[in-house]
């Protein structure tokens, strides 16, 4: 397979991906170099080779594989930086605009427009494990109703790092994906952790219960972004640079 979309470039929805974005490829999982890149720091998206729309529709193993390929992509290219933001977009109206399955990874200086997400009155526990606690509430923003679902590791790690490869991180990212799919399945959502150097790794699920209308300024999860690199378009020397590095720290050379 490799062989072959260095020569004709990525499958991604209804555009295709310059095979020079290409950082790894493993199990059946893609690391590339986002199509948009950060104005304050680097953006790499996860993508399965496997054309689906909705995370239900990979297998348990294929989940699996992709929350190693996710957390391993945020680890190498965050690492210990102040800040850093694992998202992923379900539906349109949730901020999802090619439907093709992909994850991000944005690390750096990002604005991500979720007000809802601190506003936690209320909150009720709903499962207490080993490893995490499970809490949700619902809020209404606007003309928008949102149910947050928030894992709270108990090691109250400040960088995902400090637990990567364990059995811990695989056990709270496994419920995470595993919530998301009970909570939306086929509907609008969201998967997200933020990491900012001060207060400890938090995972969210946002399970979207109403349509969001265009005038709500709330409507979209909003990114400090340029667009680049689609297939065909130039890639500067010094992208190409950045790419380099980043597909050095993503394979581990």
């Amino acid at each position: 397979m490799k062989s072959e979309i260095l020569d004709t470039g990525l499958p991604f929805g209804q555009v295709t991906i310059n095979p020079k974005l290409l950082l790894s490829e493993k199990n059946g999982f893609w690391t590339v170099f986002n199509l948009k890149q950060t104005e304050g720091g680097s953006a790499l998206m996860i993508v399965p080779e496997k054309k689906v729309k909705y995370l239900y529709e990979l297998s348990y193993t294929e989940r699996a594989y992709l929350i190693n390929e996710w957390s391993d992509a945020f680890c190498s290219v965050v690492g210990y930086r102040s800040h850093g933001v694992m998202l992923l977009h379900q539906g349109e109206e949730a901020g999802q605009n090619i439907p093709h399955l992909h994850a991000h990874v944005f690390a750096g200086d990002i604005l991500i427009n979720f007000p809802f997400l601190f506003l936690e009155g209320g909150a009720v526990e709903h499962l207490s494990q080993r490893y995490f606690r499970h809490f949700v509430h619902t809020e209404t923003v606007g003309d928008e109703s949102v149910t947050i679902h928030r894992i709270v590791p108990r090691g109250k790690y400040i960088y995902l790092r400090e637990v990567r490869g364990s059995i811990e991180l695989q056990t709270i990212m496994m419920f995470w994906i595993e919530q998301f799919i009970l909570s939306c399945r086929d509907k609008q959502g969201n998967l997200l952790m933020i990491q900012d150097g001060e207060m400890p790794i938090q995972f969210y699920v946002i399970e979207r219960n109403a349509p969001r209308r265009e005038n709500n300024p709330h409507r979209k999860p909003e990114l400090k972004t340029r667009s680049i690199l689609e297939d065909g378009e130039f890639i500067s020397p010094q992208v190409e640079e950045d790419i380099s590095e980043l597909r050095r720290l993503v394979r581990g050379k």
